[in-house]
């Protein structure tokens, strides 16, 4: 899915339980030079374990827009 932040495109990728809610939340979030799919094979097992799962894409990495930010130190 892609939502908006600061006029920005971000995506998140996002899984959802079957239930129609869960009761526990898991926000993953990857490093500097990576996206989402560093998150693959857990953001699944999570979300088939009863999980609803988000990875976003931090600004400038994968499908998100802004700039690329190369270090934990211009995330903070």
């Amino acid at each position: 899915m892609q939502c908006l932040i600061d006029g920005r495109a971000v995506h998140v990728a996002c899984v959802a339980p079957q239930a129609a809610s869960a009761a526990h939340v898991v926000v993953l979030v990857h490093g500097a030079g990576n996206d989402h799919r560093a998150w693959q094979p857990l953001l699944h097992g999570l979300g088939q374990a009863g999980l609803a799962v988000y990875a976003p894409d931090l600004p400038g990495h994968g499908a998100s827009e802004g700039p690329l930010l190369r270090s934990v130190g211009e995330m903070a």
